[in-house]
């Protein structure tokens, strides 16, 4: 079964932003994609004055799950990760 997990997030701050970037692209999102069962993440960001939340950037991770207990597996071992 698919399965998406949403995730909303910003930079500490406007300085950070950079960093924060390289980062979440070149580090985090790749640690995600070696979990078992992630298989794509997609990364968007805002534009100003069109932001619906509070937070500027929203990565949507597919995932592929057997079922609940897979997918709570799955998030268990992502939550080790970061």
């Amino acid at each position: 079964m698919k399965a998406v997990l949403v995730v909303l997030t910003n930079p500490a701050s406007t300085e950070a932003e950079v960093a924060y970037n390289d980062w979440y692209t070149n580090i985090h999102v790749p640690d995600v994609l070696a979990v078992p069962g992630y298989i794509a993440a997609t990364r968007y960001k805002a534009f100003d004055g069109w932001q619906v939340f509070d937070q500027k950037y929203l990565t949507l991770y597919e995932l592929d799950v057997r079922n609940l207990e897979h997918l709570q597996e799955i998030s268990d071992e992502h939550m080790r990760r970061i």
